[in-house]
């Protein structure tokens, strides 16, 4: 039942694209109309050249046994081996060549998966908190209403040439899991006199411009979010900013607006859509609600590891229904192999429901584990090379692609992010990193937060500086971010460090903070009020590079090449 609720495909847009390609080929269309076209199709230019990047939706994250499967295909068969989950739950498939994009776009398609408004002006990948239906702090489970809003708003016609993109999430508690506060349009689960309904956020988001939302609504009954979401996406489309697409986010055409005119205008247009939807949208029968366990079936039994204690505290969540458990897959970057594809299908067939969740951070849930069953699911998953310990915690670092692909990154951020994992695990047993564990870490190889470094307790951004006749790689830190009841915290810039130091600026911030927090005090919570002249003196010696410095400090990580600048013309961003 799950994979016909779960279907967003069309052939009808594969054959589109078939044709419309054809006509490129032949001349009868220029680059930048295919250009257009192809984005809103999730075919996104890269670094590289003659190679494409493939974004594939995942409406609220889930996906189902046959969904990984054929995305396993996608890795072995159109990609480089592996995939990717992005900071907006999508799968990634980097240097896909033009030509066998409609081989990928159709195994996509028998199981319900689309590219269709993955990137470009568009409504992009509605998401979901992953551990919503699951555990006992939502409000109610907003995955349906996620999907619902997905479908109301796919290929309609209207939003599928915006200002620019327009992202939306819904979070099931006040906490914000989902992030709604970084986004275009959130909508946040509330329970007013025994009725389901949102708080309503709008116009926030990252970028060079960081903005945490306004609230629109306190509170809105559940059947009218989409008639909501339809008109905040209308007002964007028409006064959002066309001339300038570094500033046509609809967070600029509040600020330019106003937010008391932007909600005159916003009030005008949901009456008219109200007079033709009195009633609100009902949400369609096929829409499930996923606190649902799975079938009774036999559970399977193992001998616990060495490792399974450690793995436990750190990866497994309690449900709502005792004697269930929701694991974490701390996932290295967010890649996951054409094997490890496979090997999480045949584990959601064995210990799930038959589905799982992409989350915001990079990580894969498994809902609806058997207790008993945790030290065999473990083995399961340590086979397959999933068994990273530590889900959630400083251990587990989200990055964007970064130089590996994107033209507008400066370093590689997921080199980075490889290096602070190792850094983590060799330091593990240092007290300050046992210390901190309760923080994150959050890198993007540019300043646009495709990483989202702004919200992160510690944050890297890739930039440069001249040193002499050579470009030194660095990054500039962004400290004590979070995103939380309040809405975002955008972290405080402090200092700059060489990309070969980070490792050791990481270790210099951890010390710090075990030596000066206060007690019970979070990562992000120190970092947003430690004294900055602090932070200065473990980290600006750090950024004191000679003019006659080996030529290995000139390197990016991840390279033996002195680095040089190469950036291009960006298509969109995460």
């Amino acid at each position: 039942m799950r994979e016909a609720i779960n279907h967003f495909a069309s052939v009808a847009d594969i054959d589109e694209f078939v044709e419309v390609l054809r006509r490129y080929e032949a001349g009868e269309i220029d680059a930048d109309a295919f250009r257009t076209f192809r984005l809103a199709r999730g075919v996104y230019g890269q670094r590289q050249p003659d190679v494409q990047m493939i974004r594939v939706k995942v409406p609220g994250g889930l996906l189902t046994v046959p969904q990984l499967e054929a995305l396993a295909d996608v890795a072995a068969d159109f990609s480089r081996g592996f995939g990717h989950i992005t900071t907006r739950q999508n799968i990634q498939f980097h240097f896909v060549k033009l030509q066998e994009t409609e081989g990928l776009l159709r195994r996509l398609e028998p199981v319900g998966l689309t590219t269709r408004e993955a990137c470009g002006n568009t409504v992009r990948n509605v998401t979901a908190d992953p551990l919503t239906g699951l555990v006992a702090d939502e409000a109610f489970d907003v995955l349906p209403y996620a999907e619902w809003c997905q479908r109301h708003l796919l290929r309609d016609p209207r939003f599928g040439a915006l200002p620019r993109k327009f992202k939306i999430a819904f979070s099931a508690n006040e906490q914000d899991r989902a992030q709604a506060a970084i986004n275009d349009l959130g909508f946040v689960a509330r329970i007013e006199h025994g009725q389901k309904g949102f708080k309503v956020l709008v116009a926030g988001g990252l970028s060079t411009s960081p903005v945490t939302a306004w609230v629109l609504h306190d509170f809105i009954p559940a059947h009218e979010m989409p008639i909501v979401a339809e008109a905040v996406a209308q007002i964007f489309d028409r006064v959002g900013n066309r001339a300038n697409r570094a500033r046509a986010r609809l967070k600029y055409a509040v600020k330019k607006l106003g937010f008391e005119e932007f909600k005159v205008q916003y009030e005008a247009t949901l009456e008219e859509i109200r007079a033709r939807h009195p009633n609100g949208v009902d949400m369609p029968e096929t829409s499930l609600e996923t606190g649902t366990p799975p079938p009774n079936r036999p559970i399977p039994q193992a001998e616990p590891r060495p490792d399974f204690e450690a793995w436990r505290t750190h990866n497994v969540l309690a449900q709502k229904r005792p004697g269930h458990v929701t694991v974490l897959v701390n996932l290295l970057l967010g890649d996951l192999t054409a094997a490890q594809f496979r090997a999480l299908a045949r584990i959601c067939e064995t210990f799930t429901d038959g589905t799982l969740r992409t989350t915001n951070d990079q990580d894969v849930v498994l809902p609806w584990v058997a207790e008993a069953a945790l030290p065999a699911l473990h083995r399961a998953l340590v086979e397959a090379d999933l068994g990273r310990s530590h889900a959630r915690t400083l251990h587990d670092a989200t990055s964007c692609p970064g130089a590996d692909s994107c033209n507008l990154a400066y370093t590689g951020s997921r080199d980075l992010g490889r290096e602070l994992v190792q850094v983590m695990e060799k330091h593990q047993d240092r007290s300050s990193v046992k210390a901190a564990l309760n923080g994150d870490i959050k890198i993007s190889g540019c300043p646009n937060s495709c990483g989202q470094h702004h919200v992160a307790a510690i944050g890297f951004h890739g930039g440069i500086r001249r040193v002499g006749e050579r470009v030194l790689p660095l990054y500039e830190l962004h400290l004590g971010g979070q995103i939380g009841p309040e809405g975002a915290r955008f972290g405080r810039r402090l200092g700059k460090v060489p990309a070969r130091l980070a490792g050791e600026a990481l270790i210099r911030l951890l010390d710090l903070y075990e030596s000066h927090r206060e007690a019970g005090e979070r990562v992000a919570d120190f970092f947003w009020r430690v004294d900055e002249k602090l932070v200065a003196e473990r980290v600006d010696p750090l950024n004191e590079v000679a003019i006659d410095a080996p030529d290995e400090m000139f390197q990016d990580l991840g390279t033996e090449r002195v680095f040089g600048v190469h950036l291009g013309a960006g298509e969109c961003a995460s």
